[in-house]
């Protein structure tokens, strides 16, 4: 059968053509006679055997460069770059899938992973087949000027896909492990040798974000000593004989001038984190013991969002409420009332420090401490100091160890209050959807198949590398590699 290879129409003398999965640039080795068209633009580099032939669009030459052997003729080796060389080139901008406070998708920003690639596509103007691509998990992405390369091998890999050539010289994103099997058409030069690698983890594991809690937090009246430290008000040893109810909150007449210093800086107007409201320290909807204040990690916002003026999404401020004097001209204390004022949460102390006092008139004119709750978002630590967090787990029962995915946008939210919520069954279905598409790629045997002549073969989530080794008047060959790259010295970016 007639053999033949060119570049730009050129005849070649031979190609070893390796095509791998994945965004770098396959390079494929030529040698031809000495041909001053193929040191500069480019190219469409056809191999044919027969009736059968694989091209590739738009390759380019990298490395041209002599070689001669005594008695022979010089010949050109040239190494061409396929257009994935582009791809480096072309840049994609924007913001997706951000996460609202409840670890929910803004749905402004939700895309799926096949859309995401769509959008790399169209920067490169390659039409990708995306159809594989999984639509049941949503990673973020924060591309900004991102290569192309860069940001299409990030998201791939992400959801256990590979970019992957096809024989019709397109590309499409394949899913790993899964794709027809390698052809078994008769040309093949020897059966298939596939094995089951030892490399089969004996378990998955995704790490997801802290989950996080909003419950109504009850607050206690504490004041620091001179010294720094901080007590609650009735242990502080500057505590005046007559109580604090009988002191003025402003200026505490009745104080030496360094107790009055840390007074007027804390007494009444810090306060420090003692529980739930409802009673206890067991945190609503979590199962780790919380048997102290410091487990409990505040944070300053509430799991809540609403638009503002300019249509953004914004998250809400944790807030205080109670039973306080409001500094209205009314004797009376308002009950249940919200705290409007500024206040500042110290998460480092459990704290919340406001910046003016903050007491009780009740029916007489003492200065009596307020009843007063925070309700906020938090997270909650272990009684080893490890954050609580979304864990799932999958037993593969493989001898190549614990695989962990590491997926922290991914997190539950349990609020407790008047609008009780719980994602948590959301976000262990996203979890439990990346752990499926990662051991999908397991199981698989793995192992090559060597054919006589040129046989189009695409790449896929099963066939990782094919190699085409064509020379003018010598036997041509076709290489595939299932699960595997067999060249590890022309590796993708697998290897």
């Amino acid at each position: 059968m007639d053999v033949s290879a060119t570049f730009a129409g050129v005849p070649l003398i031979a190609a070893d053509v390796t095509v791998n999965r994945g965004t770098q640039p396959g390079r494929f080795l030529v040698r031809t006679l000495p041909q001053s068209l193929l040191t500069t633009g480019s190219g469409t580099l056809a191999l044919t055997f027969g009736g059968a032939q694989v091209q590739f669009a738009d390759c380019a030459p990298d490395k041209p460069y002599m070689r001669s052997r005594s008695g022979r003729a010089q010949r050109w080796s040239i190494l061409l770059l396929d257009r994935r060389r582009k791809w480096s080139q072309a840049t994609v901008s924007g913001e997706y899938n951000v996460r609202k406070p409840d670890g929910t998708v803004d749905e402004e920003t939700k895309k799926t992973p096949a859309e995401l690639a769509s959008l790399c596509g169209t920067a490169i103007s390659e039409n990708l087949d995306t159809s594989r691509l999984p639509s049941n998990v949503f990673p973020y992405v924060n591309w900004n000027a991102t290569p192309v390369s860069e940001a299409l091998d990030t998201l791939c890999r992400y959801v256990a896909c590979e970019v992957c050539w096809q024989a019709d010289d397109t590309f499409a994103i394949w899913h790993l492990g899964q794709g027809p099997e390698i052809p078994n058409n008769g040309q093949n030069i020897y059966p298939s040798n596939a094995i089951l690698p030892a490399t089969k983890p004996s378990k998955l594991t995704l790490i997801g974000g802290p989950t996080v809690y909003q419950s109504a937090l009850s607050l206690a009246a504490v004041g620091q000593e001179t010294d720094g430290t901080m007590k609650f008000l009735a242990d502080l040893e500057y505590k005046p004989d007559d109580g604090w109810e009988s002191e003025f909150p402003f200026s505490f007449p009745s104080l030496e001038d360094e107790e009055k210093d840390a007074a007027i800086g804390s007494v009444l107007r810090l306060f420090r984190v003692a529980g739930q409201a409802g009673g206890g320290l067991s945190v609503p909807g979590c199962d780790e013991s919380v048997t102290k204040i410091k487990q409990y990690v505040l944070l300053d916002k509430l799991l809540d969002s609403a638009k503002d003026l300019d249509d953004v999404e914004r998250t809400l401020p944790a807030f205080v409420s109670g039973t306080f004097w409001n500094y209205a001209d009314v004797a009376e204390d308002a009950e249940n009332q919200r705290y409007h004022g500024e206040f500042q949460i110290l998460a480092d102390k459990r704290c919340v420090l406001f910046p003016q006092p903050m007491f009780a008139v009740l029916d007489s004119a003492d200065f009596n401490a307020p009843d007063l709750e925070l309700t906020t978002s938090y997270q909650v630590l272990t009684e080893d100091g490890a954050l609580v967090r979304l864990k799932r787990e999958r037993t593969l029962g493989g001898d190549g160890g614990e695989v962990t995915l590491h997926r922290p946008e991914v997190f539950a939210t349990i609020k407790t209050g008047d609008e009780s919520n719980d994602t948590t069954a959301q976000a262990e279905a996203e979890a439990d959807a990346y752990l499926d598409l990662f051991e999908a790629q397991y199981d698989q045997p793995v192992g090559e198949m060597l054919y006589a002549g040129v046989v189009p073969v695409s790449l896929t989530g099963k066939v990782a590398q094919v190699t085409y080794r064509v020379a003018v008047g010598r036997p041509c060959t076709t290489q595939v590699g299932r699960m595997a790259e067999f060249d590890v010295y022309d590796a993708g970016s697998e290897g």
